[in-house]
């Protein structure tokens, strides 16, 4: 009969939307759990090794982004760089940056300044949580 074929195939759709919907909550919940946990820390000099390093192999950094090159400036510039980290410490993106009364300024003794990132792994949607964390830090600092 036309009534119960009619029934039958709104519950199909039905259930059809609802292994949808389950489908899509389960994927949602773990590409959030498989999220990467960020901050934002000072640079110091124990970290010049792994600065370099990093600065080496990056996507976008040049001799210029070198701590030695920096740390020239050293005497004209208040060191304020920070560095990017996951929860295992890695490092995720570093910005050359220095300090000139309470205004962080990407540093302003090299040619161009920014984030540097590493080659695979930083998207447009981690530089946005990048730049979060790090304005949440320096709010933080009363910066």
């Amino acid at each position: 009969n036309i009534m119960s074929r009619h029934y039958y195939l709104y519950f199909k759709h039905k259930e059809c939307y609802a292994k949808k919907l389950i489908g899509s909550i389960l994927f949602l919940y773990l590409l959030l759990s498989l999220q990467i946990e960020m901050k934002i820390v000072r640079y110091t000099p124990i970290f010049k090794s792994q600065w370099n390093e990093f600065v080496n192999g990056s996507r976008n950094g040049t001799f210029l982004h070198f701590r030695d090159y920096m740390d020239y400036h050293s005497n004209r510039f208040d060191d304020f760089s920070l560095m990017c980290v996951n929860d295992k410490n890695n490092l995720i993106a570093v910005l050359p940056a220095n300090k000139c009364g309470d205004t962080v300024y990407s540093h302003q003794g090299l040619t161009y300044g920014g984030w540097i990132t590493s080659i695979k792994g930083v998207t447009a949607t981690t530089m946005l949580e990048i730049w979060t964390l790090m304005n949440s830090f320096l709010k933080e600092l009363n910066t």
